[in-house]
């Protein structure tokens, strides 16, 4: 599997969209697919996003920056500063490439302490044309993948 590498020393928030759309791959050395249980495959990728957390009376709350830790045409992984609750829901614009993206989702479960935590979030709203970008986005990381396992066999 691979992933989107980001310099450890790069602060989120000084990073262009031409820096995030020009991330490098780094292979990673073990998959388990014992116990997975998504709909989607998720490919494991750094992105930048912005998210707004909206109540079930569409009032806005907190908002914020964060990153996905991998993403799927259903949801992502993603992990911000502050812990969100399950069951909240999320307004979500997520930089895909050189490509911003609009998602409604909704938290599945939350993990983490201290300032770094995971987020699940299952998407349930997008545009038709939001949604061909992330698609797009997702079968030409799995396109890629295919390519790299093709010549590098895990043993």
């Amino acid at each position: 599997m691979y992933q989107f590498y980001m310099p450890p020393r790069t602060h989120p928030s000084k990073v262009s969209r031409e820096q995030a759309g020009s991330l490098s791959l780094k292979p990673r050395t073990t998959i388990d697919m014992t116990t997975e249980r998504r709909q989607y495959i998720r490919p494991e990728s750094l992105n930048l996003l912005d998210y707004l957390v909206v109540d079930e009376q569409g009032r806005q709350g907190a908002y914020s920056m964060a990153r996905t830790l991998n993403v799927s045409k259903g949801g992502i992984l993603m992990e911000t500063h502050l812990p969100l609750q399950q069951g909240q829901q999320v307004l979500i614009t997520l930089g895909l490439k050189d490509r911003l993206i609009d998602v409604m989702g909704r938290v599945v479960y939350t993990t983490g302490s201290a300032g770094r935590y995971h987020n699940g979030i299952e998407f349930f709203h997008l545009s038709e044309n939001d949604r061909g970008i992330l698609e797009n986005y997702v079968e030409a990381f799995h396109k890629l993948y295919a390519e790299e396992s093709s010549r590098h066999p895990l043993p």
